[in-house]
């Protein structure tokens, strides 16, 4: 091990940062240097602060040697350790094979494992490979360093061949999701067997979303969905003011996307059910969290939910999101409470 930086190590590891940087900006998937491993945030970051370092120094024509860092990084080999990192707030960062041949030799190397990565769309997928699965992971926004980064998704598909077939659309829908209020696509990727499983990340906690647990459990997070709109939409038709001086998060939808899903589940029906509901029952929105189980009670002791395939358009990320008006270049858009779809799945 040289025990300064380098040019080669400078050349190296600007390179591929900035290989990766544009992959992850790219408005479609990108595969480049996949020969990456996966290590602790704190050893990366005192690379890359020798290194700006050394950059400094040479171009204020000292002479001075910088140092790398001293102890040998940590390595993640498995999406259990991802996780446990990603719980506690600490990303791990990607680095190039290359970047680390250029400091040690293959001898050292020799127990950390390669991951694959797929990029684009502001996102970042790292797969780890095993015997029969593969285990992703989806980290929202990785370049953008303003970002609460407590939100991430875990996901697990099988190989689809011996040939280890590229799963190209794959990879493009999940790299077009934005957070995990989109995890009603998530729902569909796994309904139709394109991934086997699925967990969110979020504040100190990971929220399982399994194959069974989609299929028993499909009718009631409908339904609680549909009541959370129901109750949303009463508050936001009596005191519109009030609603939103007690709720702070909200996120814009397109409105012919949100009439779309309604439609696809006969909200219609739903809707004059809880209508008779609530003539005797004093719930609105401020009170739902704690009635919400006596009126899923009600709901599925009086109507069926039909199960039905979402439509190309309902599954597509970009439809949800309001369209730009070319008059008078205005939005068309529904606002929308930011928890209706993740608080009650």
């Amino acid at each position: 091990m040289n025990n300064y930086i380098s040019n080669e190590i400078i050349k190296v590891f600007n390179y591929s940062k900035k290989l990766l940087e544009f992959g992850i900006k790219n408005n479609k998937p990108s595969y480049y240097d996949n020969e990456c491993y996966l290590i602790e945030n704190k050893w990366y970051k005192e690379l890359e602060k020798a290194i700006r370092d050394c950059e400094n120094t040479k171009n204020k024509d000292r002479k001075q040697k910088v140092s790398l860092p001293q102890q040998f990084p940590e390595f993640i080999n498995d999406i259990n350790k991802a996780i446990e990192l990603l719980k506690s707030n600490n990303e791990p960062k990607l680095i190039s094979k290359n970047v680390l041949l250029s400091i040690y030799n293959n001898k050292n190397l020799k127990n950390a494992n390669l991951v694959k990565h797929i990029s684009g769309f502001n996102n970042l997928i790292i797969i780890f490979k095993e015997k029969e699965n593969n285990n992703g992971l989806l980290l929202f926004g990785p370049l953008d360093e303003k970002k609460d980064k407590t939100e991430n998704i875990v996901f697990s598909f099988k190989l689809k061949n011996k040939k280890n077939e590229k799963n190209d659309q794959l990879f493009s829908e999940i790299l077009k999701i934005k957070n995990s209020l989109e995890n009603i696509l998530l729902d569909n990727l796994v309904k139709k067997n394109k991934i086997e499983k699925y967990s969110i990340l979020t504040k100190n906690e990971e929220i399982s979303h399994r194959t069974e647990e989609y299929i028993d459990n499909s009718d009631d997070n409908i339904l609680k969905i549909f009541i959370s709109i129901f109750y949303f939409e009463k508050s936001l038709s009596l005191d519109i003011n009030k609603i939103f001086s007690k709720i702070q998060n909200f996120n814009l939808i397109n409105p012919d996307w949100y009439i779309e899903f309604k439609n696809n589940y006969n909200y219609g029906k739903i809707y004059e059910l809880l209508s008779i509901f609530e003539k005797n029952n004093k719930i609105d929105y401020s009170n739902l969290d704690q009635n919400i189980n006596d009126i899923l009670l009600y709901s599925k002791n009086n109507i069926k939910i039909d199960k039905k395939e979402l439509s190309e358009n309902l599954m597509n990320s970009d439809s949800i999101k309001p369209p730009l008006l070319k008059k008078n270049n205005t939005i068309k858009f529904y606002v929308f409470v930011a928890i209706t779809f993740d608080k009650y799945n």
